[in-house]
């Protein structure tokens, strides 16, 4: 269904509510809907912009026109209610109204909402409400008109001369090119055949079966017959996102942000695939406006849809942005029994235990933080095990495992190491805990705060090493400042830079450092690092610097201590 064909079925369904002869049980819903679909289409409308301004320009046209035929049927007093048909595309194909009447007739005898109405049928309102919208639509209309650059089709082909087509990034010079709309796909095909010459295939739902070899032979590197080198650019909708190699190529583009995510994660399987004649494959992504994702909250959407992905199924690839949390799940790890993860096997424990006991589940589920208990040492496989204990500790930013012992001294655990040792029979008992636990605990916040991000302790011997690291720190600005979405963050980058130029405070350097480790071992999220670096320059008063408050002020939660999750002390 196109965005159109969703925009004239809500419109259909305000109008079934609205008719005078339904019952006034509908009227509730006849607001409802009437409310909401100023909303559809406004969210429909902008998804239609962040595609490309040719797309958006045909759907407002689309829309002036069917606009204008409603209220000439109000006019002629035949009113066509038809949600089997699509009644514009009809009349674009030439169908006469008196043929459009005659299926509607045909269509009522199974589906009576399939109907000819007069106008007189409906309330007065509709009909100045869809005047009022005739005369919005013709007036943005008539502003697009006006409107002849596009810097978003400027921006691909200044990629495609510096980073697209690049030989050392792209070895065999082709492009996979995907988007959402067909009208974007046309735009696209014209624009590039123009910008590179020959060598550009568009594929749709039109052609992809009558083409489907040509598809194959030019860029699947599977392909048994004869391979051929006819298209450089292959552009596409989601037609092609399943079912079909393209990894002869190792380049692609996302030109706009599909609704479902999980279409990202289709797409660049076409091109990641065993065979695949490059050894790095490159992902592009236009993403949304601004302005238009603060309406849609596009990103939002996309990034919560993938990281529920990443964290059912262990997907260990960002796939959208550098804010994805990823971890590899391995399926088969060499020296573990039945060489399985164990990881999944405890997953799978989890996933059963749920199942088979869902009261238990959301009872245990529903515990309170702080949740401490008592063992005997005899029941873990730990080594002088006595007022020793396991504390798990959780932040905005991370979480830590520590396991602390009778002398206070501090380790930290992987996970795998921590849930070994909290792993419990359902029988076994608990006790009341000892006086240790309380120090054992504090020991590991202290830890936790110390190794979080803090004063670093490195001290710099040299003017050279200082130099060096100092530059590694502005780098990292300035890398971090380039990919960021978010302003705040914008804003703490060119503020540290400048105040590791200026040197005034020499830990700057070494804690901005300590942070960009944590960020390249991923203990960190690139989500986290955003809130750190404004935290990094409210702590340094960066902001500081004599410019206009109000537009430079910035508001981040700075605290950092973490929630005690769970906590439990062995004992004789």
């Amino acid at each position: 269904m196109t965005d159109e064909d969703k925009i004239s079925y809500f419109r259909y369904q305000a109008i079934r509510f609205l008719n005078e002869e339904l019952q006034d049980a509908y009227y509730d819903q006849a607001v409802l809907i009437s409310k909401s679909l100023a909303g559809i289409m406004k969210t429909l409308m902008i998804k239609r912009l962040e595609s490309s301004f040719h797309a958006f320009k045909i759907t407002l046209n689309n829309l002036l026109v069917s606009t204008q035929r409603m209220i000439k049927m109000f006019e002629d007093d035949k009113v066509l209610i038809a949600p089997d048909l699509n009644i514009n595309e009809l009349i674009e194909k030439g169908f006469s109204m008196e043929e459009i009447e005659e299926l509607i007739i045909q269509l009522s005898t199974d589906n009576p909402k399939n109907n000819i109405f007069k106008a007189e049928d409906f309330e007065p309102e509709f009909l100045m409400g869809l005047k009022k919208d005739e005369a919005l639509l013709r007036e943005l209309h008539d502003e697009w008109k006006l409107v002849k650059e596009d810097p978003k089709i400027d921006k691909l082909f200044q990629a495609l001369e510096n980073d697209l087509l690049n030989k050392y990034k792209n070895p065999t010079g082709q492009l996979i090119i995907f988007t959402e709309s067909n009208d974007t796909a046309d735009y696209l095909a014209e624009k590039l055949e123009a910008y590179k010459g020959n060598g550009v295939l568009k594929i749709s739902s039109a052609n992809r079966n009558k083409i489907f070899e040509t598809i194959q032979a030019n860029f699947d590197a599977n392909y048994t017959g004869k391979r051929k080198d006819d298209y450089q650019i292959l552009i596409t909708t989601d037609v092609l996102a399943e079912g079909v190699n393209l990894h002869r190529a190792n380049v692609l583009v996302n030109y706009d942000t599909p609704w479902n995510a999980t279409r990202l994660m289709q797409r660049i399987g076409r091109i990641n695939r065993i065979g695949s004649v490059a050894g790095v494959v490159y992902n592009y992504i236009f993403y949304p406006s601004q302005h238009g994702d603060e309406e849609i909250k596009l990103y939002k959407n996309a990034l919560i849809k993938l990281q529920g992905f990443h964290s059912a199924y262990g997907e260990d690839t960002q796939v959208f942005t550098h804010e994805e949390l990823v971890e590899q799940f391995e399926l088969f790890k060499e020296g573990m029994p039945d060489e399985e993860d164990k990881r999944l096997l405890y997953l799978r424990f989890i996933r059963e235990f749920k199942d088979a006991n869902p009261k238990e589940f959301k009872r245990i589920k529903s515990f309170p933080l702080k949740a401490r208990t008592a063992r005997k040492n005899k029941n873990v496989n730990m080594e002088d095990s006595k007022d020793t204990t396991l504390i798990f500790l959780k932040s905005p930013y991370k979480m830590e495992f520590y396991s602390v012992n009778k002398d206070n001294e501090v380790k930290a655990l992987s996970f795998l190491e921590a849930v070994e040792q909290f792993e419990a029979k359902a029988a076994e008992q608990g006790y009341d805990i000892p006086p240790v636990h309380f120090e054992n605990v504090q020991a590991a916040l202290t830890e936790f705060d110390k190794d979080f991000l803090g004063s670093t302790t490195e001290t710099v011997t040299t003017t050279d090493k200082a130099d060096a690291i100092s530059a590694q720190a502005k780098k990292f600005m300035r890398d971090f400042k380039s990919i960021t979405r978010k302003d705040d963050t914008k804003k703490a980058c060119e503020a540290l830079l400048n105040l590791i130029d200026k040197g005034t405070f020499t830990p700057l350097p070494n804690e901005i450092r300590k942070l960009k480790r944590q960020l390249d071992k991923k203990t960190i999220s690139y989500g986290q690092a955003d809130n750190l670096i404004v935290a990094i320059a409210q702590k340094y008063d960066a902001f500081d610097n004599g410019e206009d408050e109000d537009s430079l002020q910035v508001e981040i939660d700075l605290n950092v201590t973490p929630e005690i999750v769970i906590t439990e002390t062995f004992i004789d």
